[in-house]
């Protein structure tokens, strides 16, 4: 501001300042969280996309894997069944890779689905624990580990932390052109403060790092923000889905882990995962209630989905393990039978996602008549229940679909 006199002549001049040094801050901050909500928002729509394809798409896959199975188990040895053998051989090994496809998108979808516990990182760097990285590279790529002993223990599925390192090892292998190198090493990273390339959050702290880099072109800086987006790829169109990467933040964000990955083209590319050191497991709730059988004869068990092929098929399961099986398709009529004659019942097997009454639903109305009866959740997909969820709720048992036939026979012959 200036100040003049009657001649109007400048006399003084009055100058003030602001400092906006927190405003700037501010204003990066709520740029920050914008970027990480719209991160969360693309991530939460691909994620119901996938769970509702995997849904339908496990029962399909489960009912052609469990028929070929059984079919394999009954032929008579006496006819020449070499062919047919064969051909249902191929149906349930290619119904398997379908099977392992659909646990990719769920495991995108949900996250790991399964227990957590304090695992060492160590095994799954071990010989025996790259033996399936090794199977997708070829000869002229050299794979190297260098891995601490000793590291700090880390909350995690061994699965699926496999399935991340195979998934970047992958990437690595089709970012060569011809022959290279892909690293593996970890780490303890002390006193971070960085932000996750992939969600945006700043980390600061302590983490157990495990890190994959190749010796390929790498990617340039402009691309890194959207190399976790879904179907983003830099690869050819042929080659690549652009799932992977997003995969790979699924299963690592379920984890509590994050990403890092500094890149510059014609210098390789690094991933950085970092996961928190393990405070102690997750343990599910147990069942700790005894259920007498109350019908005489077979153990007799009500199963209810309202798939009908389903159904059928682990009525089949059942039957031919000598159990007496009553089958619903509609969850309604089903509650409806037992509350009328609960006695007759020795467990029940249950879907979760069903019209009219979901598993949980019917599960709490059962076991509000018969407070011990042994309840089994075989569901394909459910976007808030899991296991250590289902076990919380009084179930006494959780099996995935695809069924386990196996597993879920082991399960039966315990409950009853």
């Amino acid at each position: 501001s200036l100040f003049r006199n009657e001649m109007n002549d400048i006399t003084g001049v009055i100058s003030s300042g602001e400092d906006i040094t927190d405003l700037r801050i501010a204003e990066e901050e709520q740029k920050l969280l914008q970027e990480q909500l719209q991160q969360a928002q693309k991530m939460e729509a691909i994620g119901q996309l996938t769970g509702g394809i995997a849904h339908d798409f496990n029962n399909i896959l489960g009912c052609i894997s469990g028929f070929a199975k059984l079919s394999l188990n009954i032929l008579n040895e006496n006819i020449d069944t070499e062919r047919f053998e064969d051909y249902l051989q191929r149906i349930h090994n290619a119904s398997e890779r379908g099977i392992e496809m659909v646990n990719q998108l769920l495991t995108f979808s949900k996250g790991t689905g399964s227990t957590l516990s304090a695992i060492d990182i160590w095994p799954l760097l071990s010989e025996g624990g790259t033996s399936l990285i090794k199977a997708v590279i070829p000869p002229q790529i050299q794979l190297h580990t260098h891995c601490k002993e000793n590291l700090p223990q880390i909350m995690g599925n061994s699965v699926h932390i496999e399935q991340v390192l195979l998934n970047l090892c992958i990437n690595a292998r089709d970012a060569i052109n011809g022959s290279g190198t892909i690293e593996i090493g970890t780490q303890l990273c002390n006193n971070l403060d960085i932000n996750c390339v992939s969600c945006r959050e700043k980390l600061t702290g302590n983490f157990v790092e495990i890190s994959v880099k190749d010796s390929g072109e790498g990617i340039d800086t402009a691309l890194i923000t959207r190399i976790f987006d879904p179907f983003f790829s830099t690869k050819e169109r042929t080659k690549g889905t652009g799932m992977g990467l997003s995969i790979v933040h699924g299963i690592v964000h379920e984890l509590r882990g994050h990403i890092l990955v500094e890149s510059n083209l014609g210098h390789g590319t690094p991933f950085r995962i970092l996961f928190p050191k393990a405070t102690g497991g997750i343990q599910p709730v147990k069942n700790t209630g005894h259920h007498q059988r109350q019908s005489l004869g077979k153990p007799r068990i009500m199963v209810v989905d309202d798939n009908e092929s389903q159904a059928h098929l682990i009525q089949e399961i059942l039957k031919s393990s000598a159990y007496e099986v009553m089958v619903f398709n509609d969850s309604v009529e089903a509650i409806d039978y037992f509350t009328e004659q609960p006695h007759t019942i020795d467990l029940i097997v249950t879907d979760q996602i069903m019209p009219k009454m979901r598993g949980t639903e019917l599960a709490e109305k059962a076991l509000q008549i018969s407070p011990n009866l042994p309840i089994i959740m075989c569901t394909a997909y459910s976007e808030n229940v899991s296991e250590i969820v289902a076990k919380s709720l009084g179930f006494a048992g959780y099996i995935p679909k695809p069924i386990n036939i196996r597993n879920l026979r082991n399960m039966i012959e315990e409950l009853v």
